[in-house]
């Protein structure tokens, strides 16, 4: 038996918003496009605001072909809890969890932005590329 005690942490997602959507699907990519030239790059931003009790995650994706930029995708969620303080907190200006949550964020992200991109790319040659799967903490740097 473990002498851990376990957190209750209460936290929902309030809010998902496109927030930018370029793209260029040029006409000789139909008759060129080779899948092992296609590379593609995802980052993150948290934005916490500890008076609201609100995070929000901004994840782009980028579509990469040679060396043109298919498609470059950004979207915000916002999640809300009773007390963030009690999850978070922000010293020197960086996001030090009490609780682990920032990967269980993020992996909803993904996998939101993986659902949008899907319906950005319906009748497109990326169609059969959606975001692939990420461990959330890789893009965080941890080692499981």
């Amino acid at each position: 038996m473990s002498n851990e005690s376990e957190t209750n942490i209460q936290i929902r997602l309030i809010q998902v918003e496109e927030k930018s959507f370029k793209y260029d699907l040029s006409e000789v990519l139909l008759t060129t496009f080779d899948e092992n030239n296609l590379k593609i790059n995802i980052g993150y931003k948290l934005l916490p605001d500890l008076n609201a009790n609100i995070i929000a995650v901004e994840i782009t994706a980028k579509y990469l072909y040679s060396d043109s930029e298919l498609i470059e995708y950004t979207s915000s969620l916002t999640f809300k809890s009773p007390d963030l303080s009690d999850i978070i907190e922000i010293t020197d200006n960086k996001i030090i969890e009490k609780t682990v949550i920032i990967p269980t964020l993020l992996n909803v992200a993904i996998g939101t932005l993986r659902g949008m991109l899907a319906i950005k790319t319906t009748g497109t040659i990326l169609k059969d590329f959606p975001l692939p799967l990420i461990d959330p903490n890789s893009l965080l740097g941890w080692k499981a």
